[in-house]
């Protein structure tokens, strides 16, 4: 489809693969913070965390789109 689409999507075929579907999406990565929280920060009330490792991973629509976009390869 080229340009916009707001409404819904009509298909025709059998499937999904029969049809080119242009869609924008947010896609973030969120960070994982483990480690000892022992105290609160002074300025607010959120934890100070010490020793800690972080995880990153896909968000927002990222985990969602990756299997799309995979089936299409």
């Amino acid at each position: 489809m080229n340009g916009r689409h707001n409404g819904p999507v009509v298909i025709v075929g059998d499937s999904l693969l029969d049809v080119d579907i242009d869609v924008d999406i947010d896609v973030d990565i969120d960070v994982d913070i483990e480690g000892d929280a022992g105290r609160l920060c002074p300025d607010a009330p959120v934890p100070v965390v010490e020793g800690r490792t972080e995880h990153h991973r896909p968000g927002g629509a990222g985990p969602a789109a990756h299997p799309c976009a995979m089936e299409r390869v």
